[in-house]
C-alpha cells in the first residue's frame, strides 16, 4: 500500500497529470516540489477531482509550481486531514476568503517566495488550527489588527515574516505578548 509519493522535478517540467494519477487512497504524502506545473492546464473539473480520493493525505508540497489563488481551494477542498501544506514559489498573489477550504486539523502553512501582497481579513478563518504560518519573502506591506482573526492567534505558535516589504506593522492586539511566541 503506497502511503508517500514523492515526484519531484529531475530537470525536465512536468508538462501533464493524467486524470485519476494522483488519486490513491491509502496517500499520506504527496511531493510535487519545483515540478513547474501549471496547474491551470487542468479543467476545472479535473483540478476538482486531482485529489479528490486522497481522504488521508496530510501532508501535501506543491512548492516550485505555477499555482492560482482561484484554483487552490478546488485541489485541496477534500483533504480533511491535512496538516502541511507548502504553497512555496507557487506565484499566489492576493489571497481572497475563499483561498482556504474547511482544514480542521491544519497546523504548518507555507508560503514564503511568492508575490502575497495582501489577503481578504477572512483568508486564515477555516485554518485556524495552524500552529506554523510561515510567509517570508513577500510584498506584504501591512499587518495590523484585522490581518489574524483571533481565532488563528489562539493556536499560532510562529508567524514568519522575515524579509517582506513591510512598511506598517501595527500591533494593537498584542502579537508578541501571549498568542505568538516568535515573530
Amino acid at each position: 500500500m503506497l502511503t508517500n509519493l514523492s515526484l519531484p522535478a529531475i530537470g525536465k517540467q512536468l508538462k501533464k497529470i493524467e486524470g485519476g494519477a494522483l488519486n490513491i487512497p491509502s496517500l499520506q504524502m504527496l511531493s510535487l516540489r519545483n515540478c513547474n506545473f501549471h496547474f491551470d492546464s487542468l479543467s476545472v473539473s479535473e483540478q476538482s477531482s486531482l485529489l479528490s480520493s486522497c481522504n488521508n493525505l496530510e501532508h501535501l508540497d506543491l512548492g516550485g509550481n505555477f499555482l492560482q489563488s482561484i484554483i487552490l481551494p478546488r485541489i485541496i477542498s477534500s483533504l480533511k486531514q491535512l496538516r502541511y501544506l507548502n504553497l512555496e514559489n507557487t506565484r499566489l498573489g492576493y489571497l481572497s476568503a475563499f483561498v482556504f477550504p474547511e482544514l480542521p486539523v491544519m497546523d504548518t502553512l507555507i508560503m514564503r517566495q511568492n508575490r502575497i501582497y495582501g489577503w481578504d481579513r477572512d483568508v486564515f478563518a477555516r485554518v485556524a488550527s495552524l500552529k506554523y504560518l510561515d510567509l517570508r519573502h513577500n510584498l506584504i506591506r501591512i499587518v495590523n489588527e484585522t490581518s489574524f482573526p483571533t481565532a488563528l492567534l489562539a493556536n499560532l505558535k510562529t508567524i514568519n515574516l522575515g524579509k517582506i516589504h513591510l512598511l506598517v506593522l501595527v500591533n494593537r492586539y498584542g502579537l508578541s505578548a501571549g498568542y505568538v511566541r516568535q515573530i
